[in-house]
């Protein structure tokens, strides 16, 4: 994950009251253990690690049109960005993945304008104004990834204990589709049902699908 984004998801994690331990930036506390000052050995073991990367960032081509008469007219233009990322907690006792959720979202450019162009005493006169509308991808990206950490950690949660919170949170944020996005314990139930749906024969169109939506 880029530096950036995992200092979104640390914060995003410290807000829910998680307790959490640092094994991002390590250098300071091994050089100290490396001069004898510090006992490395009183360091709290990681029961879980959350991991990712932000691995979709395309710019796409949109349309616009103009249309004037006798030189005045108004314009419009729009360009979409689509930006992707997958986060995974997993279980460091076992090694075993038990959380995993995938976002996409668009982020639409709009541009809009009015052209007038004029003969006055035979002087040409031309005015053009205009003005774009466009979401700021950072602070998008981490909204992104605060709605990601939400849906990862309630993956470990049974239903109730976090319907409260869902609630609050608004549709501009985004959602996450699916049935079994959320509410599935990672314990040997987990790994049961998750068998067991395979086996039933289901594609993988009747998957969930996992999407931040603007």
């Amino acid at each position: 994950m880029t530096q950036g984004a995992g200092d979104m998801v640390q914060s995003a994690l410290f807000k829910t009251g998680a307790r959490m331990v640092n094994r991002r930036e390590t250098a300071v506390t091994l050089m100290e253990a490396q001069w004898g000052i510090r006992d490395i050995q009183q360091q709290e073991p990681a029961h879980l690690l959350i991991a990712g990367s932000i691995n979709s960032l395309d710019f796409i081509p949109g349309g616009g049109a103009v249309a004037t008469i006798g030189g005045v007219g108004p314009r419009f233009r729009q360009n979409r960005i689509l930006v992707g990322l997958d986060l995974t907690m997993t279980n460091l006792q076992t090694g075993q993945i038990v959380g995993s959720i995938s976002l996409h979202k668009q982020i639409f450019a709009n541009e809009i304008g009015f052209t007038a162009a004029r003969i006055q005493g035979g002087t040409i006169v031309d005015a053009d104004v205009g003005a774009m509308r466009r979401e700021a991808v950072d602070y998008a990206l981490r909204v992104m990834l605060q709605l990601a950490t939400f849906e990862l950690l309630t993956q470990s949660m049974p239903p109730e204990e976090y319907e409260g919170c869902r609630s609050l949170i608004g549709d501009a944020l985004g959602s996450v589709n699916g049935v079994r996005t959320t509410g599935e314990p990672f314990g040997a139930s987990s790994d049961v049902s998750r068998v067991h749906e395979d086996a039933s024969g289901a594609s993988s169109a009747d998957r969930p699908v996992q999407k931040a939506e603007p």
